[in-house]
């Protein structure tokens, strides 16, 4: 099942796909490639500029809302789930992911960067700037809310839990923990 209202240039490109469900509505730029999937559900609302790219992907459900600039590179990931609320930037590369679970409302600017790792949850509310470099991790959640500026850097950590309310500046940089909570 495939809807498309008011759209000026798109590309989609769908390879060996069983499921698909894609609803675009007011988009001015869309770019799809599906390589692969078994179910794919994308739901577009007033998103500008959107590229995905997806390989070797067994479920994926993307919502969008009010989006200004989306861009989603996927590689050999099992499940994801992203909920995009009103945000205005988000740049996200994933590569060999087993489980991530992203939400967001109300984030202004958001870059995560993520190779192999195996369990991701993010949950964000209302941040301003958010910058996440996650390098071979296997377990990552991070809860945050309210908070204006969170600079996360991470190489080699086992186990990270970050509970972050009402905190307006926070810097981290992790090398070779194994377990941490803040």
């Amino acid at each position: 099942c495939v809807r498309i209202i008011i759209i000026h240039p798109l590309e989609i490109r769908l390879m060996n796909t069983r499921g698909l469900l894609i609803r675009v509505m007011n988009t001015s730029a869309l770019l799809i490639r599906v390589m692969n999937t078994r179910a794919l559900l994308i739901r577009l609302i007033n998103t500008s500029a959107l590229l995905i790219r997806l390989m070797n992907t067994r479920a994926l459900l993307i919502r969008l809302m009010n989006t200004r600039a989306l861009l989603i590179r996927l590689m050999n990931t099992r499940a994801l789930l992203i909920l995009l609320m009103n945000t205005s930037a988000l740049l996200i590369r994933l590569m060999n992911t087993s489980a991530l679970l992203i939400r967001l409302m109300n984030t202004r600017a958001l870059f995560i960067l993520l190779m192999n790792t195996s369990a991701l949850l993010i949950r964000l509310m209302n941040t301003r700037a958010l910058l996440i470099l996650p390098m071979n991790t296997r377990a990552l959640l991070i809860r945050l809310m309210n908070t204006r500026s969170l600079l996360i850097r991470l190489i080699n950590t086992r186990a990270l839990l970050i509970r972050l309310m009402n905190k307006r500046a926070l810097l981290i940089r992790l090398m070779n923990t194994r377990a941490l909570l803040i």
